[in-house]
């Protein structure tokens, strides 16, 4: 006797695992069948259109898959969780568009229970000013002082997209970046310009920032608990201030300020920072990450004082060298007890771990070291000289990473210094490069050269403590021929025993957001 199997009288399992082969329009039309299919189809549809907490997973807003989860997304009867939100304003789009994207916007974070990131990338109109207004316009102009004319109120689509994503509550880390403000001579952009330049701009920004001050801070963060400021625009007058409250929100503890270089010399930003800094306030920040900004050395000491829970400090090369002639006072000192990881380049090392009680509570210490194409120099003359005189305060520490970036193709890279490696074991003098535990090396190329893989052993022999060896490219371990890696591998093992190889990906980002310590 033949029996008669429909589908609702299959398993969960089964129907999922047909579910699989079916094609997105269909397996969007089976989620509307019945109630069970609808609570058991419908997730697996979304899943195909990026939502969901799984690994790789993320949404972006307004291509071709977004209209689709954000249709599926509109009558599912339950919240979902998801990994990465990813949302590009295209600031040439009409005020209509923008403010129906935002309302989109809302209307996602309503169904969504909880998402892990969100990052926000504001696509740069141009480079004359008449590209810029849809983005910033209807903003009201406060016409009691002529200096006040080039401050209006914050702009309306910029601050709604920001607001609706931080106030929802169920965005835990912000991520915002791209270059809003064309580079030109023009009012609008203030960074590029000087306290010098304009000072009746600064004073009355000062004057902002002064009677905002007594309301600072406020908790606009709600979940928030790191926040990523990649761009300048979030420290543009039309912004400043919704920056300052959530930035001074109680919940954030993980920072990281980058790409705020706005004029072609990189460096007229430098005063608007030591109007900004001191007005902002984390109690709750342990993680701070510094690149691609211009701040006075005593201006970033000063904020690092006021933040006595940081744990972990990030410096990168492009951040202004520090004063020659400022030194760590004991309050200093004191206020950066709870440091516990420094990575920053050669000269910042020196300046903070000058003293041996600076920092007193540091175990782990990255060195990061950009060798250019023709820099073949040896280990002594780009590491061990100019760490020479905080040998001492290195020497008690528990882990000293190298990160190394490259910036050639050539094999050059590679110099042994026949001055050290194994037969300088029995010295008694004791160098920077012995006490190096870990090496990362970032190599942007896609295929690197066979002649690395006969000098590379040979170059990490020179450090005896080493113990793990990361190599970053831009294809991970495809950059390297089958057989290339395998005489990497066995070379290393020869003259390394014990240290650990890995194998990665090289982001299209600076080294001080790449590497992070263990």
């Amino acid at each position: 006797m033949l029996w008669r199997v429909k589908l609702l009288d299959l398993p969960n399992e089964i129907i999922l695992s047909a579910v699989e082969e079916l094609p997105d329009d269909s397996v969007y039309a089976l989620a509307f069948v019945c109630r069970r299919l609808h609570h058991l189809v419908l997730p697996s549809y979304l899943a195909r259109k990026g939502l969901g907490p799984g690994p790789g997973k993320y949404l972006s807003l307004f291509n071709h898959d977004a209209w689709d989860a954000i249709r599926a997304l509109k009558v599912a009867p339950f919240k979902v969780k998801l990994r990465k939100l990813f949302y590009l304003v295209d600031c040439k789009k009409d005020n209509g568009r923008l403010v129906g994207e935002v309302e989109t916007l809302k209307r996602v974070l309503d169904k969504v229970e909880i998402v892990e990131e969100v990052v926000v990338v504001f696509d740069r109109p141009g480079i004359t000013v008449e590209g810029f207004p849809s983005i910033l316009e209807g903003d009201e102009v406060d016409e009691r002082h002529e200096e006040d004319r080039w401050i209006p109120v914050p702009s309306t689509h910029a601050r709604n997209v920001l607001d609706t994503i931080v106030s929802s509550g169920q965005c835990l880390s912000l991520s915002v970046g791209g270059d809003v403000f064309p580079r030109s001579s023009d009012n609008h952009q203030q960074l590029g310009s000087t306290v010098d330049d304009h000072p009746g701009r600064w004073q009355a920004l000062r004057r902002r920032l002064v009677q905002h001050s007594s309301c600072l801070p406020r908790n606009n963060g709600q979940n928030l608990t790191s926040f990523d400021l990649h761009t300048p625009v979030l420290f543009q007058p039309l912004l400043c201030l919704w920056t300052l409250n959530t930035l001074n929100s109680s919940s954030i503890a993980k920072i990281s300020i980058n790409q705020q270089w706005t004029t072609d010399n990189n460096r007229g930003n430098i005063d608007q920072w030591s109007l900004i800094l001191p007005h902002i306030f984390m109690p709750s920040l342990t993680d701070f990450s510094l690149d691609y900004c211009a701040i006075w050395t005593h201006d970033l000491i000063a904020f690092l004082r006021r933040h006595r829970s940081l744990q972990k400090l990030y410096i990168g090369h492009h951040v202004t060298n520090p004063s020659d002639t400022l030194r760590l006072s004991f309050q200093d000192k004191s206020a950066l007890r709870n440091i516990t990881h420094l990575q920053a380049p050669v000269n910042w090392l020196t300046f903070l771990l000058s003293n041996k009680r600076s920092l007193p509570a540091l175990s782990s210490c990255t060195v990061l070291v950009h060798l250019f194409g023709t820099d073949n120099s040896p280990l002594s003359s780009i590491l061990d000289d100019p760490l020479e005189p905080i040998l001492p305060r290195l020497c008690s520490l528990k882990e000293l990473h190298l990160s190394l970036s490259f910036g050639s193709p050539l094999s050059d890279w590679i110099h042994v210094d026949p001055s050290l490696g194994p037969e300088d074991k029995s010295a008694t003098t004791t160098r920077v490069h012995s006490l190096v535990t870990h090496i990362e090396a970032c190599i942007r190329m896609y295929a690197v050269p066979r002649l690395v893989s006969y000098k590379m052993p040979k170059w990490l022999a020179q450090f005896p403590a080493l113990r793990r060896f990361a190599v970053y490219t831009m294809s991970g371990a495809g950059s390297f021929a089958p057989a290339q890696k395998e005489l990497l591998l066995q070379g290393i093992l020869e003259s390394c025993p014990g240290v650990i190889v890995d194998f990665g990906v090289a982001d299209e980002v600076d080294l001080v957001t790449r590497t992070r310590a263990p």
